[in-house]
């Protein structure tokens, strides 16, 4: 037992405090990235106090959807850090919809990065001419700032994610869904205590996977 307790405490110390100390859990069990948030509330990161320079430009970086969240980070690279200034998601819209929403932050942009796929045929695409994806339709607007984040694994870019997050600001009110979703990404975790090779795919898998793909193309 003592074996058990001292590696839970090591490993999870989240769940060693609510099985052997009866406290109540702070995290979501198989929380992705509790570690991270934890610390970034330690350090006062999540504040109202990071604001949006308007002389400094914006990279946006998109999960794309139809019957899921599509949903993008706005980014502000200052020195060594990096701003999450703003962060907005929907669900049923198509691109034409969040272009229009990047349009009223009225913001200089450096780049728009989209997931591989936008290269493809999506279902977000809808509402268009068959061929025209979703890439195309960003570049009508955004022209040569379009990137494509490069195909990489779940993992690698959550650990993309797990590097970069040290350096990352929130503005607590513009940001805060997205951070719900930050804080709600998990693998599944059964009665023994294992956990999915995957993360769940639900609600909070959009606004993490925009938060990744902003990682992976960094690295």
């Amino acid at each position: 037992l003592r074996a058990q307790m001292e590696e839970m405490q090591a490993k999870d110390p989240d769940n060693y405090r609510t099985v052997w100390e009866g406290k109540t859990r702070k995290t979501l069990e198989g929380a992705i990235f509790a570690k991270e948030i934890a610390l970034a509330i330690e350090e006062n990161r999540i504040s109202p106090s990071i604001k949006l320079d308007r002389s400094k430009p914006c990279v946006i970086s998109f999960d794309l959807g139809d019957k899921d969240m599509c949903c993008f980070w706005v980014w502000q690279q200052i020195g060594m850090e990096h701003n999450a200034v703003h962060f907005y998601g929907n669900v049923g819209f198509g691109m034409d919809h969040f272009l229009d929403e990047i349009e009223k932050l009225k913001i200089k942009i450096k780049y728009i990065l989209l997931p591989h796929d936008a290269a493809q045929a999506h279902q977000a695409a809808r509402g268009h001419k068959l061929g025209n994806t979703i890439e195309k339709q960003v570049r009508a607007v955004y022209g040569d700032k379009v990137r494509l984040v490069p195909r990489v694994s779940v993992v690698n870019r959550i650990n993309a994610a797990r590097s970069l997050f040290p350096r990352v600001n929130f503005n607590e009110a513009n940001t805060s869904a997205g951070i719900q979703g930050l804080t709600h990404y998990q693998y599944k975790v059964d009665e023994r205590g294992q956990r999915s090779r995957e993360p769940l795919h639900n609600w909070a898998s959009n606004p993490s996977d925009s938060f990744t793909y902003y990682a992976v193309w960094l690295s």
